[in-house]
């Protein structure tokens, strides 16, 4: 089961990073077009290509900032519970009457 996860996840991404990079070649490509009026497919293909990576972009960053909020999280309270604590004399209580 954990083999088709990691499996179904690396063409997840690989399908994300050439929809990214196809978007980016289409705009890179029909940047200096004649526009041919008010419904020019061009100006449209572009529009659609430049929505998408807007939309990719967000969802990235969305991704990005759950990531760190969950680093945060288990860094300020799980790492803190993991991590033994050392007892002083003084957390002990112990009486040093020599």
């Amino acid at each position: 089961m954990e083999k088709v996860r990691r499996i179904s996840a690396f063409f997840l991404a690989v399908l994300v990073l050439f929809a990214m990079m196809a978007c980016l070649v289409t705009v890179v490509q029909n940047a200096g077009h004649t526009c041919t009026g008010e419904h020019c497919p061009v100006c449209e293909l572009t529009e659609i290509c430049l929505h998408t990576l807007k939309l990719l972009r967000d969802a990235l960053f969305t991704v990005a900032a759950v990531l760190i909020i969950v680093c945060l999280a288990f860094s300020s309270v799980l790492l803190p519970a993991l991590i033994p604590r050392v007892g002083t004399p003084i957390s002990l209580k112990v009486k040093l009457l020599n």
